[in-house]
């Protein structure tokens, strides 16, 4: 498998001029997938948009998709900022419960959790979690004093990959 620092050069920025060239499909994720932050020309971007679509982590850096790597963008002037009427659609693998617990309330302390309209959650595979309290009890208390709407066990990729 290649770093996200070998994917870049494997990648010229010509890819991101090109017009002929409409979107750009990423095969996998990787937890390495913010690392590509400060890599990217963002003004080329804005001139020449593109459709991202991507898995896991890649797609977090637009839309929020693993909560693992949405919570390490907090305070890095990479997090979206207007949450405000979005359905936040987020997904984890490999946490304990308590850890996606801690990454949950990160985003209620930055404050996404209060503007958000709806949340859902991919159907997660938790690593082993004895004396943690059940994920869907844990994702509900973030929501049950709200009038916004929360599911958990949304079928993702990860479902397909991780049974």
């Amino acid at each position: 498998m290649l770093s996200s620092h070998q994917v870049i050069k494997l990648q010229p920025k010509e890819l991101e001029k090109d017009a002929s060239v409409k979107a750009i499909f990423s095969i996998r994720g990787g937890t390495g997938s913010a690392q590509l932050l400060d890599m990217l020309d963002y003004e080329m971007i804005k001139k020449h948009p593109k459709v991202l679509m991507g898995y896991s982590d890649i797609t977090a850096l637009l839309i929020g998709g693993n909560l693992a790597t949405l919570t390490a963008m907090l305070g890095s002037g990479y997090l979206p900022t207007d949450w405000n009427d979005k359905i936040l659609f987020l997904e984890e693998v490999g946490a304990c419960i308590d850890q996606v617990d801690r990454m949950m309330f990160q985003l209620k302390n930055a404050g996404i959790l209060s503007k958000i309209q709806g949340f859902v959650f991919g159907a997660a595979q938790t690593a082993s979690n004895e004396g943690c309290v059940d994920l869907e009890d844990m994702l509900a208390s973030y929501f049950k004093t709200t009038n916004i709407p929360a599911f958990s066990g949304a079928m993702t990729a990860k479902c397909l990959f991780y049974p």
